[in-house]
């Protein structure tokens, strides 16, 4: 029993039931309902407008209506109370089932501002010169507190005397050893520095501190600096494990403190040093890197050989179906247009050999059947450039062979210069140069009224080069500047199959000075194989069956020149 401040009665009981008699003399129950958990009461002690109730499960303070739970650091219960003390200087005294409890006054307040945290105590007990127990069932209470300050304890076999203002205290911190470092079951002399094999994750440092008065109470906190974020704290071992330590150096710091909580902060000191194998160097990681960044190279090579060729039979595939295209639009146009054609030119030949010589009518029509036999012409040249199955082997003979086609008896004089080793173009680049040279050898033999035609063909080392120049009327000087001819598209064809190409395509022509037309395509992207190549100068029409066998031996000039027909 106790009483409160307010002069109410307070009555403790077991199965963790406190009552509570008021001046007006009517019964209050607490328990849990209040937030007491300490089982059966075996002290209640008033501490201004509060009371403490101590418990065989723990300890609590009634305050504004309710019990609050006093915890301790460490998780520590406070159990088995049967004697509670506030003294004068703030000190809270309690005496439980596991030894005597001193709750520092500053403590005690912190814990009061936040009755949620832990508080902080010290612990009497055997080591101390305490015998026995708390007595759990009488007499009560178990401590009490003399009129000269001194504090008595009684316990199941003793009673004990404290004098709170002088307890001894331990004023030596204990040093600290640390004792030895074992890595890969391989023990080290434990100096300042130890240095471990290569390749070790995994260490056990072994440690103590040297106390005489109370070495059972002696605290050890270690860390290691770079692994652990605070210290750690050694209960009931003077080792310490680590493992999957990666190469570096390490510092490994310990302290201690007395069974007074006087720390060495200073402690003992070890520094660990593991050093890599070759796979844990940053020269192996950028080994790594590299190989990795040939791998994905290589890999990237393959790809694009594998786009590479699947765009260039892509581009085969659509090359011969334009090709077999261009085969049954010729052939419907040479077995329906032009044989249509051919069939009227006959029947007016026909009709024009009954008119009589040298009429007006009859001179009329001839002119207008060679008109007609020159269309027709032009449209079989035309049929016979869709006719062309596929771009030839060697450009520089197939050009050679229509130019001999355009050139008529007497008409002009052909000349045909091939420089460097012929080799063969791209199939498309192929197909676009002769169609190209074709276009200004036509305009140069059937429209320029030209006495000599000049081809030159350059295999270079660096670009492939094409020339046609001709001494003929030329071209006036705004359809030179324009590079077209109201009407008519040849000039526009050529430049836009150039640039489809990459090639550059350079004309010059003027009235009376003939024309010269250049196209220019870089090595890389005109020939199927790059190879090295030789210039020499072009030969002459004696230089015919020479050239043709150089050509066909490897030399590495080749030309042709022919006269006029």
């Amino acid at each position: 029993m106790a009483r409160g401040a307010d002069g109410a009665i307070w009555m403790g009981h077991a199965r963790n039931q406190v009552s509570l008699v008021g001046r007006d003399e009517r019964v209050h129950r607490l328990d849990a309902r209040h937030g007491l958990h300490v089982g059966t009461v075996l002290a209640l002690y008033p501490d201004g407008a509060g009371m403490w109730a101590g418990g065989e499960a723990g300890t609590a303070l009634y305050r504004d209506g309710g019990f609050l739970p006093l915890r301790g650091a460490g998780g520590e219960p406070f159990r088995g109370v049967s004697g509670i003390v506030r003294l004068a200087g703030g000190d809270l005294w309690l005496h439980g089932a596991d030894g005597i409890y001193r709750i520092a006054a500053d403590a005690l307040a912190r814990w009061l501002r936040a009755p949620s945290d832990p508080v902080a105590f010290e612990r009497f007990g055997a080591l101390d010169g305490l015998r026995g127990h708390a007595s759990q069932l009488r007499p009560l209470p178990s401590l009490v507190v003399a009129p000269d300050g001194l504090l008595w304890f009684a316990t199941g076999s003793a009673v004990a005397l404290l004098d709170p203002v002088n307890i001894p205290r331990n004023r030596l911190a204990p040093p600290v050893l640390i004792r030895a470092v074992t890595a890969a079951g391989r023990a080290y002399p434990a100096g300042a520095a130890v240095t471990l094999p290569q390749g070790s994750d995994s260490v056990q440092v072994a440690f103590t501190a040297l106390s005489l008065a109370m070495p059972e109470r002696v605290r050890l906190r270690y860390r290691l600096e770079g692994v652990d974020h605070g210290w750690q704290e050694a209960v009931g071992r003077r080792e310490a494990f680590y493992t999957n330590l990666a190469p570096g150096t390490y510092r490994f710091h310990v302290t201690a403190a007395n069974e007074d909580g006087l720390w060495n902060d200073a402690g003992a000191v070890l520094d660990l040093h593991i050093p890599p194998t070759f796979v844990q160097t940053p020269w192996f990681i950028v080994l790594l890197v590299l190989a990795a960044g040939a791998l994905l190279f290589g890999a990237y090579v393959l790809r694009m050989r594998h786009v590479t060729r699947r765009l260039a039979e892509r581009l085969q595939e659509r090359m011969h179906e334009r090709l077999a295209e261009r085969s049954r639009i010729a052939r419907s146009l040479h077995d329906t247009l032009l044989q249509a054609v051919q069939g009227l030119i006959m029947s007016f030949h026909a009709h024009v050999r009954q008119l009589p010589a040298g009429s007006r009518e009859r001179a009329r029509l001839d002119l207008a059947l060679d008109r007609a036999d020159r269309l027709l012409a032009e449209g079989r040249d035309q049929i016979m450039d869709l006719r062309a199955s596929a771009p030839p082997a060697d450009l520089a003979e197939a050009l050679r062979e229509f130019a001999d086609g355009l050139a008529e008896p007497g008409t002009h004089a052909f000349e045909m210069v091939v420089t460097g080793t012929r080799q063969p173009l791209q199939a498309h680049v192929s197909e676009e140069i002769q169609a190209i040279a074709r276009e200004a050898l036509c305009n140069a033999a059937r429209y320029a009224q030209a006495g000599h035609i000049v081809l030159e063909v350059d295999y270079g080392a660096a670009a492939f080069t094409l020339r046609v120049r001709d001494d003929g009327r030329g071209l006036d000087a705004a359809v030179a500047q324009a590079g077209s001819r109201p009407g008519h598209w040849g000039l526009v064809g050529m430049r836009e199959r150039a640039a489809g190409i990459g090639a550059s395509l350079r004309m010059a022509s003027g009235p009376g000075q003939g024309t010269a037309l250049e196209v220019t395509l870089a090595a890389a992207l005109a020939y199927e194989v790059a190879e090295p190549r030789q210039h020499t100068k072009s030969g002459t029409a004696s230089d015919i069956t020479d050239s043709t066998a150089g050509r066909e031996s490897g030399t590495a000039s080749d030309s042709t020149s022919r006269g006029s027909r």
